[in-house]
């Protein structure tokens, strides 16, 4: 077990030694991703690029902040065209407590934000959160905001 531990150690430093210079020199926002095989659809390990464009990440913050402080139609007026009214009341209903970015994916002028959170009175509703938005020639517009809960 503990040896099966310093393995899998080893082999998140060198890819981490092999990925991280690659990822400066091609300034993609995340330099490295590692999957558990038991959890396929979340990435147990992100490096995200410390040069890469904030805006996107900076939008979200923002928005998921109103939510935390329970600003719910403020929130939901940062999404293009208002949000969901039932997206509005689940909000209300399980309240953000805290979020984590665990993933990004960029194409084009596109940014896809993917979070792990907390929700409801005690935080202990794991749940997971993307947050979709595009690039207009005025600054980055929040296109979607799909929780799941």
């Amino acid at each position: 077990m503990r040896r099966a531990y310093r393995n899998r150690l080893v082999a998140i430093a060198i890819a981490l030694c092999v990925a991280a210079p690659v990822g400066f020199l091609f300034r993609r926002p995340v330099l490295f991703t590692f999957t558990d095989v038991s959890d396929i659809p979340r990435p147990s390990i992100t490096v995200f690029n410390p040069l890469r464009n904030r805006a996107p990440e900076q939008l979200a913050e923002q928005m998921l902040n109103e939510l935390r402080r329970g600003d719910v139609d403020a929130a939901m007026a940062r999404v293009h065209g208002g949000g969901s009214r039932e997206i509005a009341d689940k909000e209300r209903r399980y309240r953000l407590r805290r979020w984590k970015l665990v993933n990004r994916i960029d194409a084009a002028d596109k940014v896809t934000l993917y979070y792990r959170t907390d929700r409801g009175v005690s935080g202990n509703l794991d749940s997971d959160a993307f947050v979709f938005l595009e690039q207009q020639k005025r600054g980055w517009l929040i296109r979607d905001y799909l929780p799941m809960y």
